[in-house]
């Protein structure tokens, strides 16, 4: 059916790419690029396309955002402002931050975004303590998600429940697509993929 099979008119699209690296580490931003323009030339579409990564660092706009090893003809930056100077105002990014402490030497050092029980607390991260996975050398990881506000229509984005707004849920569907790059964590994880990313 095409991409109208998957995006609305009305929808918020947010795209999770992985700026965590550069070159080949990155999502490629032709591929994004060409994914955009695809919902921008649906029929109609009124709705709004947000570009949001969580790559661990204080410096909101580093990594994948302003590398000139970049895998594509642009870094994620310069993919944004390419809409936004051909008058989209409604291509945008937003960064994410961990909510919890940085692990020295794991992390790299963007803590502090704080941990919220749903939009109407702010922005953050969801820690869902009833969704816990340990793995087989028994690490545990708590399953969590971020709660995060448009900057071009001040619609708040649950990534769980939706669409928040004036202090309720609101219709407007949310689609999130993830654009991960094939990276390697070693072997004890292997070629981890969208799995890693989201």
């Amino acid at each position: 059916g095409g991409i109208e099979g998957i995006i609305g008119p009305q929808d918020i699209v947010v795209i999770k790419p992985n700026a965590q690296w550069w070159n080949q580490g990155m999502t490629n931003t032709d591929t994004l690029r060409a994914f955009i323009e695809s919902v921008l030339n649906l029929p109609n579409f009124a709705g709004e396309i947000i570009l949001a990564e969580n790559h661990h660092f204080p410096d909101d706009n580093s990594r994948g955002w302003t590398t000139e090893a970049r895998n594509g003809k642009f870094n994620y930056n310069e993919l944004i402002d390419y809409f936004q100077n051909n008058g989209f105002s409604n291509v945008t990014k937003y960064h994410w931050h961990d909510g919890g402490p940085s692990v020295s030497g794991l992390h790299g050092g963007a803590e502090g975004a704080g941990v919220v029980k749903g939009p109407w607390e702010g922005d953050g991260y969801v820690w869902c303590h009833e969704m816990v996975y340990k793995s087989t050398s028994g690490h545990k990881t708590l399953m969590n998600y971020p709660v995060f506000t448009s900057s071009y229509s001040g619609t708040t984005i649950d990534l769980k429940h939706g669409a928040w707004k004036d202090g309720k849920y609101i219709d407007t569907p949310v689609k999130l697509i993830n654009f991960s790059s094939l990276n390697h964590h070693g072997t004890w994880a292997g070629a981890t993929a969208a799995i890693k990313n989201y």
